[in-house]
């Protein structure tokens, strides 16, 4: 099976990828994205530059720095998406009641064309320290970026997971199955557009290895059995390997969804199920 979509919808599916023949589209939105950056160049009054993020810290600083607070949770949404998504939505529909916070960074970085997973991880580590979540949910690749965060954090600092239609195991497919070329256009639902990205995104997800191992913390993973992005039993082989190593945590839990497709937004009752879990987990272990 070739590798299909990877973000909030059908983006990423062989039929809806086109390459083109010279960087010209790219460099196109690259001008773009340098004057939406520079807004003198087009008679705007300049606004002050941004914080940059936090970068994570090396270990022994980092104790004092990520405590849990009940009040938030990180959610980190998935390829050609964006944090004013669906799911973000969801997520405050169903947890503003209890008071709790959803923090979503933008997870296209450097930019959309430029993407880098090494830069994603940067970004959702930096809003793990500032935010101080009680769970972090990933959404498809960003589950991969969660499990990333919870590696940098550690177990004793980092919160739980919850993992939603995780592109888990795919690996050498990444890269092997798509067409030559190195630039592709990709439907971008946060823009509701197409927008050009580098092949080199993805061999660089090639070699990304965050799921080999189970995560450090209690992880409840949320998949459809008709999820028509990342296979249901792929991501089932996973969880079993998970299961083998005698290393996932107690209490993780693997929710099959009957017929839920890949975004998950017509059962959210089975996801806040698992949120609500990896909640009463994260409350047990600041008592």
């Amino acid at each position: 099976m070739g590798l299909c979509c990877i973000g909030e919808g059908a983006a990423l599916c062989p039929a809806n990828i086109q390459f083109v023949n010279s960087p010209r589209s790219l460099v196109q939105e690259e001008r773009k994205l340098k004057a939406a950056r520079n807004p003198l160049e087009d008679g705007r009054e300049a606004q002050p530059r941004p914080r940059p993020p936090r970068s994570c810290p090396e270990r022994e600083d980092r104790r004092a720095t990520v405590l849990s607070v009940p009040n938030n949770l990180l959610y980190l949404h998935g390829l050609a998406s964006s944090p004013r998504g669906r799911k973000r939505a969801m997520l405050e529909s169903l947890f503003a009641p209890d008071g709790l916070a959803v923090v979503a960074p933008d997870l296209n970085v450097p930019s959309f064309a430029r993407l880098s997973f090494s830069a994603i991880v940067e970004t959702a580590c930096a809003a793990a320290l500032d935010a101080r979540p009680a769970v972090i949910v990933g959404s498809s690749l960003g589950a991969l970026a969660a499990l990333a965060v919870v590696s940098r954090l550690g177990e004793a600092e980092a919160p739980p997971l919850v993992l939603v239609a995780p592109a888990l195991g795919f690996g050498e497919r990444w890269r092997s199955k798509l067409p030559s070329g190195e630039t592709l256009e990709l439907f971008h639902h946060g823009e509701g557009r197409e927008l050009p990205i580098h092949r080199k995104f993805f061999e660089e997800m090639a070699g990304v290895t965050v799921d080999d191992a189970p995560p450090q913390v209690p992880v409840s993973i949320v998949m459809g059995s008709l999820d028509e992005s990342v296979p249901f039993a792929q991501v089932a082989r996973i969880w079993h390997r998970w299961e083998l190593s005698g290393r996932l945590i107690p209490g993780s839990r693997f929710h099959r969804v009957e017929r839920g497709d890949h975004g998950l937004v017509e059962h959210p009752s089975e996801i806040e199920r698992a949120v609500r879990e990896r909640l009463g987990q994260s409350a047990r272990s600041r008592a």
